[in-house]
């Protein structure tokens, strides 16, 4: 699978964005051999490096050249390092080297420790493609080290994430996992939602490698937004082809190969020539698969020519093993040993006695399959011959059989006529019957859901708008889905005294008896704060537990309904920013930076228990930016995903502290997102609610 790799782009900003192309290289033409005219090749350069290579190495070399004839050794240091990445942009991994590893020397001697870390870092990159992993390690370490002394939170994230890239692909997943946690760290220091989208990536690569799909395409999805926001076409290709695998592994080949032909599309417009080695060998393994051996043959032709251009052992390699398998299915025995022996010696340098043996046994066993083709088309004349005779004995008995068969038959048909003639009066008088039932009924459904649909609106009135929730409410958002037309589930807000409680429940059941409920708890806790000055969020449930036990006539007999309700409430002082909760069944969550606190409820409902002890009350210390959420049991409860199982909670608090640093309106979106993702073809468990609030 294609890791992200993270290369530093060290500039200096010369001018401002405002100064297009056209007016750099007017100025260009006025200005005198100096330093100003260096800065200005530099910009050029750095403004050409991703849309044309060729202008870009013309600038970059004719500041190199001005820069050398000054001795202005930062613009050498500058210019040797630009030139460097147009050389990796065009995969000419072993030119890029040179200049980088040339603009190290004067980095270190004019003191630049930041570019020092750029280039290291760029250096660790070109020996990572090249597989030599201890030296690429050793150059993103360097790199690490000195962003970390510099406080360069966008250095330190990409030698991080490249760590991880490294370890990933020595299958050491839970270092590699931390390396990408650490450049995801950095990323929201520096926030830097391409750093971010990346480690998001290589998160759910990681987690795809150990076979945690639901994991995996958990990242992706939070990866998706931020790629798209930046309009990155090279991310948004890596995302596609890892989407792609992810599909394939899953079996679904149509959704694969959509996202793999996505992927390929965005590697052409960019010319990544890189990307285009890996989906072309994906692409080719679906045409294989689906015996369109012509397709294949092209795509895997194409990417090996790629593979060899960048010098990719391991795609090399890969293409050979490929190549066997297509022409070996092909019926090309020779073809196909001969790329097993290509196959061999990229992988293995050496291809020893044993692999020759299997390679001959091989051959061998096609040679001998040829033969027994030939013995069998000697043998198929006759074996038709014998089949013909055969299927004229079977015709001659058949047809005695079919006179035979349609003599009864017709004997039947005509007994059954009379029969027939007899009820179809009677079907006639029951079908009219059934059709006079289904209008009665139909009538009565209608005036059922018309009646559902009046209590949705009652329903909906009781529920604020989120927008007109509270003009004293934190910056927050409310994500509400009914499973049903109603809801079992609410929210409620009350002002009172500078008092601020926020309260979400989920009642018994859901549709219309849960809806009855949510409708009772709304009125019931309206009329508790109406009569009082100020109640804790204990008190409160309390008395609402008092009020619902009474008016529903609990008094815990055998076979006596359960009707009530699990809450989490909050009294939030507008003020002085106090913080109480109370909670029946239903935990709050505290997001303090990436550190999430659980405070635990009451382990009993508001409803009659055999033992109703007093509701806790807690006082919650919350500082500045911290966020806090209630919730149901809806979108933890959900069914869904690849294996149709439970969201579960410990997925849910994992997706809380990810989306915990994004405006509030971007969580919701996130968490819709990926709740219905998870949900895809299931049918919803049950209503969700789910309430932030950054305070």
């Amino acid at each position: 699978m294609k890791l992200v790799f993270l290369f530093c782009f060290i500039f200096s900003i010369c001018f401002s964005q405002n100064h297009t192309i056209d007016s750099l290289e007017k100025r260009l033409l006025t200005q005198q051999p100096d330093t100003n005219k260096i800065n200005t090749l530099q910009e050029l350069c750095k403004r050409h490096l991703f849309s044309d290579s060729k202008k870009a190495l013309i600038y970059g070399n004719q500041a190199l050249n001005l820069s050398e004839k000054l001795d202005f050794k930062r613009g050498i240091a500058k210019a040797l390092h630009n030139i460097g990445i147009v050389y990796y942009n065009t995969g000419n991994f072993d030119s890029a080297l040179i200049y980088f590893s040339s603009s190290v020397k004067v980095k270190q001697f004019i003191g630049d420790k930041k570019g020092m870390a750029s280039s290291y870092n760029n250096i660790g990159a070109i020996y990572d493609y090249k597989g030599d992993y201890n030296k690429a390690i050793t150059h993103y370490i360097s790199s690490l080290k000195i962003n970390e002394e510099l406080h360069n939170d966008e250095g330190a994230l990409s030698a991080a994430n490249n760590i991880g890239n490294v370890l990933s692909q020595q299958h050491n997943a839970k270092d590699a996992a931390k390396y990408y946690r650490i450049s995801l760290n950095y990323s929201k220091k520096a926030s830097s939602n391409k750093g971010m989208a990346d480690a998001y990536l290589n998160i759910g690569n990681v987690k795809f490698d150990i076979n945690s799909l639901d994991s995996a395409m958990f990242y992706y999805n939070l990866a998706k937004p931020l790629y798209m926001n930046e309009g990155d076409q090279e991310r948004i290709g890596t995302l596609y082809n890892s989407y792609g695998i992810w599909y394939q592994k899953a079996n679904q080949l149509d959704s694969s190969f959509h996202y793999f032909q996505k992927a390929k599309d965005l590697y052409t417009l960019v010319d990544s020539k890189l990307g285009l080695t890996e989906v072309y060998k994906h692409i080719g393994d679906i045409y294989l698969n689906k015996g369109d051996v012509k397709n294949a043959e092209v795509y895997f032709t194409n990417g090996l020519n790629f593979a060899k251009q960048l010098d990719l052992k391991d795609f090399e390699a890969g293409y050979y093993e490929n190549l066997a398998k297509l022409y070996f299915k092909k019926g090309d025995f020779a073809k196909a040993y001969n790329y097993h022996v290509l196959f061999y010696d990229v992988k293995d340098s050496l291809i020893t006695k044993e692999s020759l043996k299997q390679m001959a046994d091989m051959n061998v066993k096609y040679e001998t399959e040829k033969k027994e083709q030939e013995i069998n088309l000697l043998n198929i004349d006759k074996k038709l011959q014998d089949a013909h005779l055969k299927k004229q004995r079977l015709m001659v008995i058949i047809s005695v059989v079919g006179l035979l068969v349609a003599i009864l038959l017709s004997v039947f048909i005509w007994r059954s006529l009379n029969t027939t003639s007899k009820q179809k009066t009677i079907i006639e008088e029951q079908k009219k019957l059934v059709e006079e039932k289904t209008v009665m009924l139909e009538e009565k459904n209608k005036g059922i859901i018309d009646s559902i649909n009046y209590a949705k609106r009652i329903q909906v009135a009781l529920l604020k708008e989120e927008e007109y929730v509270s003009s004293h409410l934190p910056e927050h958002f409310i994500l509400y889905k009914a499973k049903d037309i109603v809801s079992g589930d609410f929210y409620w807000v009350f002002e009172k005294n500078d008092y601020l409680y926020l309260a979400v429940a989920d009642c018994t059941g859901h549709g219309v008896p849960g809806a009855f409920m949510s409708m009772l708890g709304i009125a019931f806790l309206n009329e508790i704060l109406a009569n009082s000055e100020f109640l804790t969020p204990a008190a409160i449930l309390d008395l609402l537990r008092e009020k619902i036990v009474k008016e529903l006539g609990q008094k815990g007999k055998e076979f006596e309904t359960k009707d009530g309700m699990d809450i989490s409430l909050i009294c939030y002082h507008i003020k002085t920013k106090q913080l109480q909760w109370a909670g029946a069944n239903n935990s709050l969550y505290i997001l303090k930076g990436e550190h999430l606190r659980e405070i635990k409820p009451n382990k009993h409902h508001i409803g009659y228990s055999s033992n109703m002890v007093p509701f806790t009350n807690h006082l919650v210390t919350i500082d500045d930016g911290d966020v806090i959420y209630l919730f149901t049991d809806g979108y933890a409860d959900q069914f869904g995903g690849p294996k149709g199982k439970k969201f579960k909670y410990s997925q849910f608090k994992e997706l809380l502290v990810s989306v915990a640093s994004q405006p509030m309106d971007i969580q919701k979106e996130l968490l819709n997102k990926e709740f219905e993702f998870w949900k895809s073809h299931h049918e919803q468990t049950d209503d969700v609610c789910v309430i932030g609030l950054r305070v």
